[in-house]
Order: structure tokens, then sequence, then C-alpha cells
């Protein structure tokens, strides 16, 4: 993950689901929207998600909230609370590759 002028460009799998897709495909994420999401899904879910995971599940958002986070800011608690109410009401977003570290890790 690198950050260029204040966002945040992680690498996302193909948006289009293509299977060993030659192109690379990037999310830019603002700072505090990534520190955000990332946040809230570990309180929500309690295991800390990979960048590719965040950047997917920022994606998912409902436009309303980053909407209302460009206009009260992503640390305000309104905005926070309904990242957790949308995430709540959904299953887990897991890379896979991220399932396998936490698999190994539960094991020790």
């Amino acid at each position: 993950m690198e950050m260029i002028n204040g966002k945040y460009k992680i690498r996302i799998p193909c948006p289009d689901d293509i299977k060993g897709c030659g192109v690379c495909h990037y999310a830019w994420l603002d700072e505090d929207a990534y520190n955000q999401v990332h946040d809230c899904y570990y309180d929500t879910y309690k295991f800390k998600p990979n960048e590719t995971t965040v950047a997917q599940t920022y994606n998912m958002l409902p436009k309303e909230i980053p909407n209302k986070a460009k206009e009260w800011g992503w640390h305000d608690t309104e905005v926070r609370d309904e990242i957790y109410a949308w995430m709540k009401e959904r299953s887990v977003i897991i890379d896979p590759l991220e399932w396998e570290r936490i698999k190994r890790e539960r094991r020790k």
C-alpha cells in the first residue's frame, strides 16, 4: 500500500471478476476513510482486515455514508455509527489470502 498526495493506492482484484486479468486495478482511499473503515471492520468482526478488504468494503458502502463523511468528516460520530450499522447487517468480507492468514493465527 502506497500513500500518494494523502490517499492510499491499494491494489484490488479485477472488478469484472476476470480470472487471470492482466490489468492492475487500484482503489484510492483518503487516509481518514481508510482508518475509519478499518477500525469499524475490526470492531465489528473482531479481526484485522488487510488493505484489499478495507478497499472492497469501502467501495460497497452506500453512497450516503461517503457523502455524509465529505460534509462532516470521516471521524464524525454519525458517520461511524452508520458504518457500524451497515457492517452489522452484512456478512464478513474476507480476501481468500487473508482467510488463510486468520486460520493460521487461530491455530497458534
